[in-house]
C-alpha cells in the first residue's frame, strides 16, 4: 500500500525558525512602535537558576526582536511584592492569612530589597544586550488607571478568563483583608473551612 503524505512537512514541522517567530504575526499586524517584553518575579528571596534564566532570556529576545523588526525595545521588570512575606493560620477556623511583602515593608525598603537581589544582574544583562529596562512594582501596576480598567472590564467575562487567570485549577483566587482591625494578613477566597465564631481570629 503507498502512503501518501496528508501535508507537506513544513506545515506539521520545522514551521519556527526562530524563537521570536511566535511574536512575528503580532508585530507584523499591529505595527507597534516600541517593543516591551515584561519579566516578573516574586520578591521573596535570592533569584534561583531557573528565575535568573528568564529574565536573561527577556533581554536575549528583546535583542533579537529589536534587530529583526528594527524597533526600540525594553524589559519591564515586574517586581511582584504581592509575594507571600509571612503565613498564619486561624487556630479557630483554619484559615490562612498572608501578609504580602507591600503590606510588611515600606516603599523604601522595598525598593532597596529590589536593588540588592535583582539590579545588578539586570543591569549586568541590559549592558551585555544594549536593552534597557525598568522596575514596575505589582503595586504600582495595580494602582494604575489601565490595570483597573482591565480588571472592570473583565469581570463580566471571568468565564472566559479562568485559565488564563489560573492555569492549574481554573479558579481565580481574591484575597480579602482579615477582619480582625489592624491585623494586616488577608486570606485567599479558595480557602474553605469552618464558619468563624465571634472572637476567634488569632492572626
Amino acid at each position: 500500500m503507498t502512503v501518501i503524505p496528508v501535508s507537506p512537512n513544513t506545515v506539521l514541522a520545522n514551521a519556527l525558525t526562530h524563537a521570536e517567530d511566535v511574536l512575528a504575526p503580532r508585530i507584523l499586524a499591529t505595527l507597534p512602535e516600541k517593543l516591551v517584553l515584561v519579566v516578573g518575579t516574586q520578591i521573596n528571596g535570592d533569584p534561583r537558576i531557573g528565575t535568573s534564566l528568564v529574565q536573561s532570556l527577556a533581554f536575549a529576545v528583546a535583542a533579537r526582536l529589536r534587530s529583526r523588526f528594527g524597533l526600540p525595545a525594553e524589559v519591564l521588570f515586574g517586581a511582584l511584592d504581592n509575594a507571600a512575606y509571612d503565613l498564619k493560620t486561624d487556630p479557630a477556623t483554619g484559615h490562612r492569612f498572608q501578609r504580602a511583602y507591600a503590606q510588611a515593608l515600606d516603599g523604601q525598603a522595598l525598593a532597596d530589597l529590589v536593588d540588592g537581589l535583582y539590579e545588578p544582574r539586570l543591569t549586568a544583562l541590559s549592558r551585555r544586550t544594549g536593552i534597557p529596562f525598568r522596575v514596575e512594582t505589582y503595586t504600582q501596576q495595580q494602582a494604575g488607571e489601565h490595570f483597573r480598567r482591565t480588571w472592570l472590564r473583565l469581570l463580566p467575562r471571568i468565564d472566559a478568563a479562568r485559565r488564563w487567570l489560573a492555569p492549574s485549577t481554573g479558579t481565580p483566587h481574591v484575597r480579602v483583608s482579615c477582619p480582625s482591625l489592624g491585623c494586616g494578613c488577608v486570606r485567599d477566597l479558595r480557602s474553605t473551612s469552618r464558619r468563624r465564631r465571634p472572637g476567634q481570629h488569632q492572626p
